[in-house]
């Protein structure tokens, strides 16, 4: 249930609502009128959609994270989570694969958004972001492959540093446009 709630507030809710009033008070466009229009806008605008992808994405990988430290808890009151039926290696493995996969994509995809951006100011931010989110994928990998899935010490400090760099994708959004 946890990892539900992580995944819809940090990933849909959070990312659609600031999106929409970002809408109305920083680029005087008008924000949804109703609930109705405010669910859809992931779907109506490219660039909502976008970012709620990456940010269930990546909450997807904090919720899957989450267990991984909590094995020995969830064994012992028979809480079946992904990390009891999979195994600490196999969870942690796959949330740090997806994590890579996440910010290359999203490098990528703001590296080639640069080479069209409507003035120069707007291609360098999303070239700088598009760079950090390359060498974000790297540090991932390499402190990922450093960690002992089944030392939960460990798990914890890359679990920490996760929550980092989704904190420092939040910080850059604004200048992604």
């Amino acid at each position: 249930f946890a990892a539900l709630c992580i995944l819809t507030v940090r990933g849909a809710v959070v990312n659609v609502g600031f999106y929409a009033h970002a809408l109305e008070t920083c680029f005087h466009a008008s924000a949804p009128a109703n609930i109705e229009q405010l669910l859809r806008l992931p779907m109506t605008d490219v660039k909502c959609g976008l970012v709620t992808a990456f940010f269930a994405v990546f909450g997807s990988v904090i919720a899957l994270m989450k267990d991984v430290p909590d094995i020995a808890g969830d064994s012992m009151h028979n809480i079946k989570s992904f990390t009891v039926r999979l195994g600490t290696a196999r969870v942690f493995r796959a949330s740090t694969v997806l994590l890579c996969a996440l910010l290359l994509g999203s490098g990528g995809g703001l590296l080639h958004a640069a080479t069209r951006a409507p003035t120069g100011t707007m291609g360098f931010f999303r070239a700088g972001i598009g760079l950090l989110s390359l060498v974000a994928s790297q540090k991932v990998y390499e402190r990922g492959a450093a960690v002992d899935a089944s030392v939960p010490s460990q798990v914890y400090e890359y679990y920490m540093f996760v929550w980092k760099l989704f904190y420092g994708a939040y910080a850059a959004l604004p200048f992604a446009r």
